[in-house]
């Protein structure tokens, strides 16, 4: 080996002598990489030990020499080469992890007098030898350049006996950093822990003992076969599952009696060998042969990265019909990570995009049936039916079988309704569940609590199907009976009216009583003498306004009125009239179904009406979800119709003049209803947040501000686990400033304690700036306490403005 340095070193000297300004070029080169990737010269000799199959690595001091070595394959002709010149490593990539020939470099900012030990020969990387043979200032000469043969007698007597000690236990290489600066090398051992030897082939070991810092990490890798390996932390009670193919792996936290757990969010980065600084977005790690920056420390999104992306969106999906065939629980909630997002970025998006559209068109969900179908084939039962609910019902009607999810799915796994109805799924119809109770050999099976579910919220959607309403068996003191052939008179099971009433409103329970009076005892029998009333859409307001004392009149504004009536059918209707050219009110249904309303006055039902451009459109958009309410001004009573989807059921003519929409023909006698027309309305959802954040519950607005922030130029935006958020709902970053922002969703204007909850979250969560985003105005105290704390307010005119921006 020693003859071997020899040439080598002569070779390049003459080189540098032949050409004395590449050296100088060379030596800005050195200085420029090492800068590159200050920070990563322990990472950088950790991937060269693996690259040479080492099991165990360590790193030590002896007086101001910094030393770490590995008990890989020793030094050779090539391996000198490659750290002489930048870039030409003969590493194959994909299968050694510096493949650069570069990385070396970065450890001049250690030490620029490097002696290497390996293969019985001892050279050395000397700025200060290197200018003194070539004549020439240290600042034009590169250090890891030239290599000199070094005499080992040099080093200190300590220093070789430390050494021939570490020999003996078997270390082959020896780099030995002389005149090092140690508090550097120890700084940059900040974040090492065992994640570093997560994805290495070979180094399973890690021992730090430097001045004041010492550490030791080892890894026992449990190869399960060609592709699973759990990996556990020596001295932890901790375990990651790996899941590799093709030069890509998964990596999910592990807990011997949970399976698969959420890992930190800290810990989800990717990972190119060894972790860079990107959030992967999910609470998982992932690893493959990325594109990076010269540091390593973030991904590039090129050909070779996008290759690596697809490789493992294939290596997830095909993980995930693994689970869902082989049954295992313990790994579900790798189905389940999917529906935790946490960053948002390109590079996530880019990963999580690919994945859910190979997801869909996958057969992997598993169905009551055993049989595995797409999502889009699947059916999700209601919300609102828990499992003890949904198997009574799968009991009495096993074709339902053919269609749902598998129980055991969402027993298990976290959030799998939410991950399948996003990838297609949809819940069964509630008429099929209404349908059972009609069926006298279902009913005598379906437990008395699950009945009045059905009917309320079958009630509820179903309003205007009396035939099929009509026909539900209701449990009376004597058996069944249907519920048309009820009257005032019928004694309905008290069980059953008690459970009919804990799920019901006020408005809802005056509106069931007086369709169907033989549930007078909702109200403790008030109304059990009544006349038998016939259905809403036969009786004139007035006379449903006496029946409900209901304060429905002529002296209220038609969209009080709009508002009344829709809070009969149980929906929360809101006013938006200021708020929106549109749309005069927007109504939810107890099922978080959202219509809109535009309300009109006519002189007499049957009179023309206009719609303006801006409803127009909207009537458009929303379809189905679209309704006006038509009162008149010109009769003693109230009188009042409804057409749902006007543009669909009636017949409009543009009126140029004014850019208006006429219609002169409609049906009167409509009345509103929680689900006509009975055509599914698909929209764009992204298109709906941003134009009605006010309707938006608090988790939407976070999710819609994290989006904006990020269409802003903001970078990892991440959203902090719900409970026990500290004040702060999001971290993003922009110019190396981290802020902490939270969000706001509110129907009045902010006052101080959004201020200080972001105040203490800001040094909690150690931010750069807080910010309050809020979809309203903040109160005078409140900015006066801002301005006190350095807390920066947003409120609705910034918030539109970022909308404007992002678009």
């Amino acid at each position: 080996m020693n003859s071997i340095i020899k040439i080598i070193s002569q070779e390049f000297l003459n080189e540098a002598k032949a050409s004395p300004r590449m050296l100088e070029d060379l030596a800005a080169m050195e200085k420029y990489m090492s800068e590159s990737y200050d920070g990563r010269t322990f990472i950088e000799l950790l991937q060269n030990a693996d690259d040479t199959g080492a099991k165990k690595v360590i790193a030590f001091t002896v007086g101001d020499s910094l030393i770490v070595a590995n008990d890989g394959r020793p030094f050779d002709k090539n391996d000198i080469m490659a750290i002489c010149r930048s870039g030409a490593s003969d590493k194959q990539r994909g299968n050694n992890i510096g493949y650069r020939g570069i990385g070396f470099k970065s450890t001049t900012t250690i030490s620029t007098e490097i002696v290497i030990h390996s293969a019985n020969a001892f050279f050395t990387f000397s700025k200060s030898v290197c200018a003194k043979t070539l004549g020439m200032q240290a600042d034009r000469v590169p250090t890891v350049r030239i290599p000199f043969l070094y005499d080992e007698k040099t080093l200190t007597k300590e220093l070789r006996t430390v050494l021939s000690k570490y020999k003996c236990d078997g270390f082959t290489t020896f780099f030995i950093f002389t005149g090092a600066n140690i508090t550097k090398f120890i700084g940059e051992l900040e974040t090492f822990d065992e994640g570093w030897l997560l994805f290495l082939k070979s180094v399973a070991k890690v021992e730090i003992n430097c001045s004041y810092y010492s550490k030791k990490c080892e890894v026992v890798r449990n190869q399960l076969n060609n592709k699973d390996c759990i990996v556990g932390i020596a001295g932890k009670d901790k375990q990651w599952y790996l899941i590799t193919s093709n030069n890509v792996s998964l990596a999910f936290k592990y807990d011997s009696v949970k399976g698969i757990i959420p890992c930190e969010n800290e810990e989800a980065v990717f990972h190119c060998f060894l972790p860079t600084l990107d959030k992967t977005g999910f609470p998982f790690k992932v690893n493959a042969d990325f594109s990076t920056d010269p540091s390593r420390k973030h991904i590039i999104l090129d050909e070779i990265t996008n290759a690596s992306i697809k490789s493992l969106q294939h290596l997830y999906a095909e993980t995930i019909v693994h689970v869902a065939r082989t049954n295992d629980v313990r790994l579900y909630q790798i189905i389940a990570l999917l529906c935790n997002h946490t960053t948002l970025n390109s590079l996530v998006s880019q990963f999580e995009n690919g994945l859910l559209e190979k997801l869909r068109t996958y057969s992997w969900v598993t169905l009551n049936n055993g049989q595995y179908v797409s999502p889009s084939n699947a059916k999700l039962f209601q919300k609102w039916l828990n499992r003890p609910e949904r198997l009574a019902v799968l009991q009495v009607a096993s074709f339902l079988a053919d269609y749902t999810v598998r129980e055991e799915w969402l027993e298990f796994i976290d959030k799998i309704d939410t991950l399948l109805v996003n990838l297609g799924a949809t819940e069964i119809h509630i008429r099929d569940l209404v349908e059972l109770m009609t069926k006298p050999d279902c009913v005598r099976r379906i437990p008395i609590e699950l009945m009045c579910k059905i009917f309320v919220y079958g009630n509820r959607s179903l309003f205007f199907e009396e035939e099929l309403l009509g026909r539900i068996l209701v449990p009376t003191n004597n058996g069944f009976s249907r519920l048309i052939e009820t009257d005032s008179d019928t004694e309905l099971n008290i069980d059953y009216v008690n459970g009919i009433k804990n799920l019901l409103n006020a408005k809802e329970t005056e509106n069931i009583i007086m369709r169907y009076p033989a549930y007078g005892l909702l109200l403790k029998n008030k109304y059990s003498r009544k006349p038998k009333i016939g259905p809403l859409q036969d009786v004139s307001l007035s006379s449903v306004a006496n029946s409900t004392r209901m304060t429905i009149n002529k002296w209220k504004t038609p969209v009080q009125n709009c508002i009344s009536l829709e809070s009969l059918l149980g929906f929360t209707a809101k006013n938006v009239e200021k708020k929106s050219t549109e749309y005069s009110v927007v109504s939810t249904s107890p099922d978080g179904e959202v219509f809109y309303i535009a309300v009109k006055n006519v002189g007499t039902l049957g009179d023309s009406f206009k719609l303006s451009e801006a409803e127009y459109v909207a009537a458009q958009r929303y379809g189905a979800h679209y309704k006006v309410y038509l009162f008149s001004t010109e009769t003693n009573e109230v009188e009042y119709t409804v057409i749902i989807n006007p543009l669909d059921t009636i017949p409009m003519k543009k009126v140029v003049k004014e850019w208006e929409w006429m219609c002169n023909d409609y049906n009167t006698g409509n009345k509103p209803s929680t689900n006509e027309a009975g055509a599914a309305y698909e929209m764009d959802q992204a298109q709906t947040l941003e134009t009605n954040f006010d309707n938006m519950d608090g988790v939407q607005f976070e999710r819609f501000c994290a989006q904006l922030l990020m269409k802003n130029g903001y970078e990892d935006v991440s959203m902090t686990i719900t409970s026990g958020d500290q004040g702060i709902d999001i971290i993003a970053y922009q110019d190396s400033i981290k802020y902490g922002i939270q969000c706001k969703c509110y129907s009045s204007d902010i006052g101080n304690s959004a201020v200080q909850e972001v105040y203490a979250g800001k040094n909690y969560y150690k931010c750069n700036v807080g910010i309050v985003m809020t979809n309203q105005r903040f109160t005078p105290s409140a900015i006066q306490l801002a301005e006190c704390n350095g807390v920066i307010l947003w409120d609705r005119d910034i918030l539109l403005k970022l909308i404007k921006k992002a678009h």
